[in-house]
């Protein structure tokens, strides 16, 4: 009984290491990415939807930046980059500077 039980445990473990591959950004199922805190009267300042077609052995990269020149910003209190993708193929996002308490955001997508 104790050796099928400590196979199963094994078995489980290796599965799901092999169901959410260890990647740059997690080995979890999303990659999520959320820093700061919300506030009372905070409002969104920013919006937008970024999607990257497919390459076969290829990996997209896109560098993120808030504002551009021509818009005056406003201190950021929080910021997300949400994974639409909950099976762990979707993209990955890293944070390369300003953020809350800034009055910009700078960000890597994979």
């Amino acid at each position: 009984m104790g050796i099928k039980l400590v196979f199963l445990l094994i078995l489980g473990i290796s599965a799901s290491v092999w169901a959410y591959p260890k990647t740059e950004c997690g080995s979890g199922p999303d990659h999520n990415l959320a820093k700061g805190f919300r506030r009372r009267g905070d409002r969104l300042l920013y919006t937008t939807r970024v999607q990257m077609p497919k390459s076969f052995l290829r990996v997209k990269s896109y560098d993120f930046n808030w504002p551009d020149s021509s818009r005056q910003s406003n201190f950021i209190t929080r910021f997300e980059v949400l994974d639409e993708h909950h099976d762990g193929s979707g993209g990955c996002a890293f944070f390369t500077g300003g953020g809350p308490g800034t009055n910009f955001l700078k960000l890597h997508l994979v």
